[in-house]
């Protein structure tokens, strides 16, 4: 492949000191130290276990899988500062002497783009360094992220990473490289956040010194987040966002009518039956974040179908009773059980069958509409008189 050289996979501490976030300073010297992940600054988190409303042996199987993500060590959020680095692909992955750095990827094989990051014939990766480029000089803040077009991936992999960058009085006064944004709660974030991005949209960005700040997720075990990433962003809403005014309804079902996949085939009926228990059903395309913000912040009860409605859990206030909806057949830890055990909710998963024909061949259930059991939804939400359940609670860990 013209253009294209071997890449190796490097650690952040082979390449570039980490840092709390309160500082940014230059590269350590790192030659002839063999480090591991480690090494790191850590935290560790421990998930509580939910309740899980299903038949008994779809519940054990899911309980089997789900043991290995109640309890690990993560990474905290630092800034990396890499001299002379190249940003690449549409996640701005940091590229230097020759290695990628983990560090500046989510994980996976999702960040590469697959133009610039292809695989030889040994099923190495390899890196098109031939492509187009932008030249930044100086420091400058870079912020990206896997799929960040999405308001789940934008809140918890964008914004927690551009408040700890901004934390830093010299980070704060850097331009920030981003790929562009194409939404409106994207560029409202950013303008509360004072943030007035250089867009660049050339493959490839060389930069004199990249400061990156880091994931707060394991970058090897996908869906094990920090518990930093909920400080972070309740540091956006609370400091940052401006307030919505007003009451907001205190049970909530959120509704996925408007989104392009995964519905609920009996929605009509789910809508009735939690109605006349005094929830009000709303859609929340469209609808400003600090709308979001206060709905959530305000909620009791909120119901939702596995989507990213739910990431508005992370503003929600401890004891909040959650019951996520979820496709049968998707085994994998949902991200929101994880979220809503950080933020101290009351979570719990109810299993609805899915709609066959709704399968996306190739994708599995993921995306698949549902049929919920309605009888089986009340007996899992307090009533709206209901004694010896209050908000503001934090759940026993399990």
């Amino acid at each position: 492949m013209a253009g294209a050289v071997p890449l190796a996979v490097q650690g952040i501490l082979d390449l570039a000191t980490v840092l709390p976030v309160e500082e940014v300073v230059d590269l350590g010297p790192a030659d002839g130290i063999a480090v591991s992940e480690d090494v790191r600054s850590t935290r560790k988190e421990r998930i509580r276990r939910f309740p899980i409303v299903a038949d008994r042996a779809y519940e054990a199987t899911l309980r089997a899988h789900l043991e290995r993500y109640e309890r690990y060590h993560v990474g905290r959020i630092g800034l990396m500062s890499i001299p002379e680095c190249r940003a690449a692909g549409a996640h701005l992955v940091v590229v230097k002497d020759g290695a990628y750095v983990r560090e500046s990827s989510r994980g996976g094989q999702s960040f590469r783009d697959r133009s610039l990051f292809p695989r030889d014939e040994q099923d190495s990766i390899l890196f098109e360094e031939s492509r187009p480029s932008t030249r930044i000089d100086g420091s400058a803040l870079v912020v990206g992220a896997k799929a960040a077009d999405g308001y789940f991936h934008w809140m918890t992999e964008i914004v927690p990473r551009l408040v700890a960058g901004r934390r830093d009085d010299r980070a704060r006064a850097m331009p920030v490289v981003m790929r562009p944004t194409g939404h409106e709660y994207q560029r409202e974030t950013l303008r509360w956040l004072g943030v007035e991005p250089t867009v660049v949209e050339t493959p490839i960005v060389e930069i004199e010194r990249a400061i990156v700040p880091t994931f707060p997720i394991h970058l090897k075990r996908g869906g094990r987040y920090s518990g930093e990433l909920v400080e972070l962003v309740r540091e956006f809403a609370g400091t940052v966002a401006p307030r919505h005014e007003g009451e907001t309804p205190r049970r909530l079902y959120v509704s996925r009518r408007d989104a392009r996949h995964r519905h609920v085939a009996n929605e009509d009926e789910v809508e009735a039956a939690l109605t006349r228990e005094g929830f009000a059903c709303v859609t929340l395309t469209g609808t400003p974040v600090p709308e979001q913000i206060r709905m959530f912040e305000q909620a009791e009860v909120v119901v939702a179908q596995h989507g990213a409605g739910l990431t508005n859990l992370l503003f929600a206030r401890p004891g909040t009773r959650v019951v996520e909806l979820y496709p049968r057949g998707f085994i994998a830890p949902s991200p929101f059980w994880m979220l809503a055990s950080l933020a101290g909710l009351d979570y719990s998963m109810m299993v609805c069958d899915v709609v066959p024909d709704s399968v996306i061949p190739g994708r599995g259930h993921n995306n698949a509409d549902i049929v919920v059991d309605v009888r089986a939804l009340l007996r899992s939400v307090p009533g709206p008189r209901r004694r010896g359940w209050r908000i503001g609670r934090r759940p026993a860990r399990g």
